[in-house]
């Protein structure tokens, strides 16, 4: 089957890499004697969380306003690095995407800020194979508000059908296909593999087609 995709569109958290929120709140209560609930629930209940993804407060301001809140003798380098230091890769997932890079333009399209998405961008060579960035911070939108696939659809110029989108939160992938968007809820490496082949897609090495890590 001919793919009539023109567009591959990848989510970072928990597709390309995968991440922990845990040790950004086990960091921060190491330096600061807080409990370690208290601290998750500040930033990623509060709202900060989202307004930080979302481009409305900078990386000074998010530093700022969390060691405000729980005092704690940290730089700003050493915060970065706590914050940071939450992802790791996926080997089944780097062999697709270097599978698909010269046949595909690749784009991701996630929510994350900037501290989160520079440090990526330095510290994984995956990136490297991705085009366009469609970042929540940048936008100032966060999935799955239907306006951030308006304006992904926009961007390429093509019917939204021809838009292959993988995402692991199922609310993002309802909201990208009501917009007409080819989405697909990620699971594993190898789901995503069967997704790809549903769509058209297979320009994998044949030892992709077993796998079952991702």
């Amino acid at each position: 089957m001919k793919s009539k995709t023109e567009v591959l569109i990848f989510d970072i958290g928990n597709v390309l890499l995968d991440f922990d929120l845990a040790p950004i709140a086990n960091g921060f209560a190491e330096c600061s004697g807080r409990e370690r609930d208290e601290i998750f629930s500040y930033i990623f209940r509060s709202g900060l969380s989202e307004s930080f993804d979302r481009g409305e407060i900078s990386e000074q301001e998010f530093y700022s306003s969390v060691t405000a809140r729980f005092p704690m003798n940290l730089s700003y380098e050493n915060f970065r690095r706590i914050a940071c230091d939450i992802f790791t890769e996926k080997p089944a997932i780097n062999s697709i995407i270097k599978s698909l890079k010269d046949h595909f333009e690749l784009g991701i399209l996630s929510n994350t800020n900037k501290m989160h998405f520079e440090h990526i961008q330095s510290a994984y060579p995956l990136m490297r194979h991705f085009k366009d960035y469609h970042l929540s911070y940048r936008l100032k939108l966060l999935k799955p508000d239907s306006e951030i696939y308006k304006q992904l659809i926009n961007f390429y110029g093509t019917a939204p059908e021809r838009i292959f989108y993988t995402d692991d939160i199922l609310e993002n992938v309802l909201s990208a296909r009501e917009q007409g968007i080819n989405a697909f809820h990620f699971k594993s490496a190898e789901q995503l593999v069967t997704d790809l082949k549903s769509a058209g897609i297979v320009f994998f090495e044949r030892s992709l087609l077993n796998t079952r890590t991702s």
